[in-house]
């Protein structure tokens, strides 16, 4: 048998064993059914064999060469998870100590807990000079009244600006992030929901607690596109959330994130861009869940979710601004 004019690695730059790379020739494409001893991902287009960093790194991270090129470790990125460590650090021995109280005061809404909660993230972004300007807060409901929250999603950042709102509210996170040191434990002590991924029977308990929060009077946010959009655009939407309120009769709000993007990308653990303008969150009015249906709701807060994002690139090219630090 003539010996394959690929490369195969099992072990690449930090991969486990089991995410082994084949790469293509350019004469024949090999499939991953060629290689039956251990699993294959087949890239195309690497007959260059990695001669470039950035085209590498293009591969292994799935995006575009514009959006490599751009990626760097900025100083700005490194303030920024010094200052929310910090504050997490400074703020989890009291965190810890009034979570007692509120589990025999408060045990279901903890309320008590999300106001410490949402210190740490506004602390976060006034430290790190990140403005936030809120339009169309008349929308937002009354302190006491349960609402769905959602919002499109494009950078880990969003959960930080969010906090600007002044309704407080729990986030629907994936389960990973609550194994995040102090950050994670956190979100799980206040009672934040976690969604794994890939898992029916688990999504299905999910979905149970979610109603149940939302009977009991909770606020929650989630994120109806289910990951964060790489090229800023809006995915399609999942029904899982219109769904929920639905079925708890409580109306949704939904949110429009303009700016988070250009500061810290999907692709990015950290921000890489110091945002020289602030990051604006548009508050549409209520929908009352009643009058339509799953589907109904979910093509209605996309439309809705989407004009300020069509506006916003309409009026300007994506900039990518560097922070000077």
């Amino acid at each position: 048998m003539k010996r394959p004019s690929c490369f195969v690695y099992p072990f690449l730059h930090g991969c486990s064993t089991h995410r082994t790379w084949a790469l293509y020739s350019s004469k024949r494409r090999y499939s991953s059914q060629s290689f039956s001893s251990f699993p294959c991902i087949v890239l195309k287009k690497a007959s260059c064999h990695f001669s470039s960093r950035n085209k590498w790194w293009n591969l292994v991270m799935k995006q575009s060469d514009d959006s490599v090129e751009k990626k760097r470790l900025s100083l700005f990125g490194v303030c920024f998870l010094v200052i929310t460590y910090w504050w997490a650090v400074v703020l989890f021995p009291l965190f810890t100590a009034l979570f007692p109280i509120t589990w025999v005061m408060d045990r279901v809404r903890r309320r008590l807990l999300d106001k410490i909660a949402f210190l740490w993230m506004r602390l976060t972004l006034f430290c790190c000079r990140v403005r936030v300007v809120i339009q169309g807060e008349e929308n937002l409901p009354t302190v006491d009244r349960p609402v769905m929250y959602v919002a499109n999603h494009q950078s880990f950042l969003d959960i930080y600006v969010l906090s600007a709102l002044k309704p407080k509210f729990k986030f629907v996170s994936k389960i990973e992030v609550f194994s995040y040191p102090i950050i994670g434990w956190a979100m799980a002590l206040a009672g934040y929901v976690g969604l794994k991924r890939g898992d029916s029977r688990r999504q299905l308990q999910t979905y149970r607690e979610i109603v149940r929060k939302l009977e009991s009077g909770i606020s929650l946010v989630m994120f109806p596109e289910g990951t964060r959009s790489v090229h800023g655009k809006l995915l399609p939407f999942k029904i899982g959330p219109f769904k929920a309120a639905k079925q708890a009769h409580v109306p949704i709000v939904p949110l429009t994130i303009v700016g988070t993007r250009e500061v810290m990308p999907s692709f990015a653990w950290l921000p890489i861009a110091y945002p020289r303008k602030p990051i604006v969150i548009h508050v549409h009015p209520m929908i009352q869940v009643e009058n339509y249906e799953d589907k109904q709701l979910a093509d209605i807060c996309k439309s809705v979710i989407e004009k300020p994002l069509e506006s916003s690139s309409s009026s300007s090219s994506t900039t990518w601004n560097w922070s000077p630090l």
